[in-house]
């Protein structure tokens, strides 16, 4: 009995742990590039974020995300995150969609930035309508996306999201 005993706390001490560890790393998720498309994008990540963040409470996402193009980083978003369609819109889609409709709106994706031992990515919400024969666009505030970078894991870890405007 003192055997088993021995056996099963070894197994219980020594190798589980160890077996967590490994179906953690290995299968969790890691937020680590700018340029594939994939859920590793950190803009990806930043965009579900900010879903989150934004739906509040009722956690519901809208069925559309439009997002204003930007070649540096529209390139690699995935097309659906979290159940909503992300839409990029170039010049041309902005001008057809304000032919059909008064207004809408449209969010801009800033590049990666670094600042007092954060990097973060700036999700700004514009309000487009046209006025004779210009495109207003409108904002009420910034979005920051904040994260931390694990240098071991070479890995950004999910920080936060405020809202800095009204």
């Amino acid at each position: 009995m003192g055997k088993a005993n021995l056996i099963i706390k070894f197994i219980m001490n020594r190798l589980l742990p160890i077996l967590l560890l490994l179906t953690t790393t290995t299968y969790g998720q890691s937020i680590n590039t700018t340029t594939q498309v994939s859920e590793r994008n950190i803009y990806n990540d930043a965009i579900k974020q900010y879903m989150s963040f934004a739906s509040g409470s009722d956690k519901s996402n809208p069925d559309t995300l439009l997002i204003l193009k930007d070649d540096n980083i529209t390139d690699c978003l995935l097309t659906k995150i979290k159940k909503s369609q992300i839409i990029i819109l170039d010049s041309t889609e902005i001008s057809n969609r304000l032919k059909r409709d008064i207004s809408f709106t449209a969010h801009k994706l800033f590049p990666l930035n670094f600042d007092q031992e954060r990097f973060y990515i700036h999700i700004v919400p514009f309000r487009l309508n046209k006025n004779i024969d210009e495109v207003i666009f409108e904002n009420n505030g910034t979005y920051v996306v904040r994260y931390l970078y694990n240098n071991s894991s070479k890995q950004f870890t999910f920080y936060r999201v405020s809202c800095n405007g009204l």
